[in-house]
């Protein structure tokens, strides 16, 4: 008889992953002995991305006398959690003139908990005019995407300005 056993059912994030001796129920018998648990886990079902799985652990306590119980447990692999940015450029940025940069010349990094590529993409806002034609501003907005699909933003506002007086040639 089992005395202690997992939940028939549990969630856990791709990084908080466990194997079945991590996890080991109790049984006792109702006669002297020992009682031996042991544990398979079947085949991974895929989910609906790289990161989101599912499987079943097994455990069978079996007494001297070759009397067995089974009890099991499924688990469910999720990706929930969103890529984080580990370097990004300042929020706010302010250059001159001849020194404005596109969302490419500056690429922040990206990590996930989870395994495979996080794809990091770029978006640029519409210029906002300033109180002159060389002093605007605009926003570069960067995504960062894991295989699963959560994106987590990072943006940075580019304010230009014209301080610097023409130079007789």
């Amino acid at each position: 008889v089992f005395t202690w056993k997992p939940a028939a059912d549990t969630t856990v994030e791709c990084d908080k992953t466990f194997q079945p001796e991590d996890l080991t129920p109790i049984a006792t018998d109702n006669c002297s002995g020992e009682v031996t648990i042991t544990s398979t886990q079947s085949a991974i079902t895929p989910g609906s991305c790289a990161n989101t799985y599912s499987y079943t652990i097994t455990w069978t306590a079996k007494d001297v006398c070759g009397n067995t119980t089974t009890t099991s447990q499924v688990v469910h692999v999720e990706d929930k959690t969103a890529p984080v940015f580990t370097w990004k450029p300042a929020a706010d940025t302010t250059v001159e003139c001849d020194k404005t940069f596109k969302p490419e010349d500056l690429t922040p990094i990206a990590t996930d908990n989870c395994s495979g590529a996080v794809t990091i993409t770029s978006t640029q806002s519409a210029i906002t005019p300033g109180s002159c034609a060389n002093t605007y501003s605009y926003t570069i907005t960067w995504t960062a995407k894991d295989v699963c699909g959560n994106t987590t933003t990072t943006s940075q506002v580019v304010h230009v300005e014209d301080k610097t007086a023409p130079v007789f040639t």
